[in-house]
């Protein structure tokens, strides 16, 4: 019976961790589309290659 209890401790910390998870993810998103700027297709930054081989946007 001991084992029981325990798991079903673990079980039910596991959920509420999950809930709180689960609701500061959607706060998360919330905030990022609030900051987000919406960008026209055209506009997204190409990359170009340097002469070290390292790939960075284009000014």
């Amino acid at each position: 019976m001991p084992q029981f209890l325990l798991v079903a401790a673990a079980g039910a910390a596991a959920y509420a961790a999950y809930r709180v998870v689960r609701r500061e993810m959607i706060r998360v998103g919330e905030r990022l589309a609030e900051v987000r700027v919406p960008r026209e297709i055209g506009e997204a930054p190409s990359l170009v290659r340097g002469a070290d081989g390292v790939y960075r946007p284009e000014r």
